[in-house]
């Protein structure tokens, strides 16, 4: 690897998203990283990082969130098992282990490191799409806890710490008909992990006393 031609591509990376979300005032893009700020409504945040990986010759997708106001809401219920994610955060992923191959086609989930400067502005575009089009938009559907989290609790519940939970807290915080989900969906293997537990917490939460 080129150490220059490295250094080259990440300068250009870093411009490139820099201006594309200049727009918004909670993020700031760093070398390879874009951090997702707190701010005084929401104490959630979280990051989108790209490391380059010597063994596969590009760079993988990480993401993760934090969000404080669930951990309130997960404690509160106290369920009797643990998070998917065994870390401190609500959301946490990397393309490496994703099964749609949404950032990257390749098995190992990374981005080929373009072999010369023409193909920066290709590989760039490729990221810039895929952060805005599907990683940041995952980010702010949990920083916002809007209804949207919900479809992306279900497609990618091994991502989140509580899916069956947080699936929960949605419907409960935006006063959403709990029939939104379907309840054989809702109860399966992939997103309860402790059916009897989750369908009295459901219940419980369906006809408050």
């Amino acid at each position: 690897m080129n150490k220059e031609l490295k250094l080259q591509f990440e300068n250009e990376l870093k411009e490139h998203l820099t201006i594309e979300l200049s727009s918004y005032k909670n993020i700031s893009v760093l070398k390879n990283e874009i951090k997702i700020k707190k701010t005084k409504d929401n104490n959630a945040h979280g990051s989108i990082v790209f490391d380059y990986l010597v063994n596969a010759r590009g760079y993988v997708l990480t993401m993760s969130a934090m969000a404080p106001e669930f951990d309130l809401f997960v404690n509160e219920v106290s369920p009797p098992y643990g998070s998917n994610i065994l870390s401190e955060y609500t959301l946490a992923m990397s393309s490496s282990g994703e099964k749609t191959k949404s950032f990257s086609y390749l098995v190992g989930g990374a981005i080929p490191f373009p072999q010369n400067t023409e193909k920066f502005k290709e590989t760039i575009s490729w990221i810039s799409e895929k952060v805005t089009s599907i990683y940041l938009p995952r980010v702010f559907h949990l920083l916002n806890f809007d209804s949207l989290l919900i479809s992306d609790v279900l497609d990618n519940p091994q991502d989140y710490s509580y899916p069956f939970l947080l699936i929960l807290y949605v419907l409960k915080k935006n006063n959403l008909d709990f029939s939104t989900v379907d309840e054989n969906i809702l109860f399966s293997k992939r997103i309860s992990k402790n059916s009897s537990f989750d369908k009295s917490t459901y219940m419980q939460y369906i006809n408050p006393s």
